[in-house]
Formats: C-alpha cells, structure tokens, sequence
C-alpha cells in the first residue's frame, strides 16, 4: 500500500490517539484522516481568502503543516 503522509507524521498520529483516546490506528486509518484534515484545512484556507492562519497566542504566522503537526 503506497501512504500519502510520511511515516513520521503517520506515526504522531498513531501515539496521538493512543495515547489521548486509547484507540489503536492502522497505518492505513492514520493516512485516511491526514488527508481528511488535510482536506478541512484547505476549506478553511478558500473561506479564508488564502491567507495563512495566526497564532491568536504568539501573533506570529504559522504554516499549514504546523496545524497537522503540532511542531
């Protein structure tokens, strides 16, 4: 099976419900709901007109990759 997102990103999704929720997630499902937030996120960023999110905390610009990631 050929996977979307690397295995990096794949994997702290994984730990992330693992460890928040108790569920244990495939490598596969761990894909599937990358690019279902993948997916949300670019409907946000058409209503947004394009323009990057802000940190409402730091006020700096943030990447689309830093909202899947949390980095």
């Amino acid at each position: 099976m050929e996977f979307k997102f690397s295995q990096g990103l794949r994997q702290q999704l994984i730990d992330y419900f693992l460890r928040r929720h108790k569920v244990e997630v495939s490598q596969g499902e761990a894909d599937e709901f990358l690019d279902s937030m993948a997916d949300l996120y670019s409907v946000f960023k058409r209503r947004n007109g394009g323009e990057k999110f802000s940190s409402r905390a730091s006020g700096r610009k943030r990447s689309p990759r830093s909202y899947l990631t949390g980095l």
